[in-house]
């Protein structure tokens, strides 16, 4: 599923949203391309476990850029979640007129997550 703007850029105030389903293997969204923006975002996720329970099963979000689109680079953002259910984590950034991509990384004898992800930025 691609990134979904879900407000008009002319308040000042830009939502994007992308679905990830049945991620049970390392995987990466679709590139957001937000050159054009600056200033801080916010990255906020709603992670569901759907797997059976186990207590060694995580999934790690990363906020990674590009300046061109293939070549890229974690920016230091992550969000850690273990078998829960539900758990909303924001994490704010800095803008820095870049293209970027969110990268689940799974562990565990059954990790089975379903990922709700948001940007939103503001000008």
């Amino acid at each position: 599923m691609a990134w979904t703007d879900l407000v008009s850029h002319k308040i000042g105030i830009a939502i994007w949203h992308e679905s990830l389903t049945g991620i049970t293997s390392n995987t990466n969204t679709d590139t957001l391309d937000l050159t054009d923006y600056k200033g801080v975002a916010e990255l906020e996720a709603k992670v569901t476990f759907q797997g059976e329970t186990y207590d060694n099963e995580s999934i790690t979000l990363k906020l990674q850029k590009s300046a061109n689109g293939s070549d890229w680079a974690d920016t230091g953002i992550e969000l850690t979640a273990t078998n829960v259910d539900g758990v909303v984590l924001p994490a704010p950034f800095e803008l820095s007129g870049a293209k970027y991509r969110v990268r689940a990384e799974v562990s565990g004898s059954s990790p089975d997550y379903d990922v709700e992800l948001w940007i939103t930025t503001r000008s």
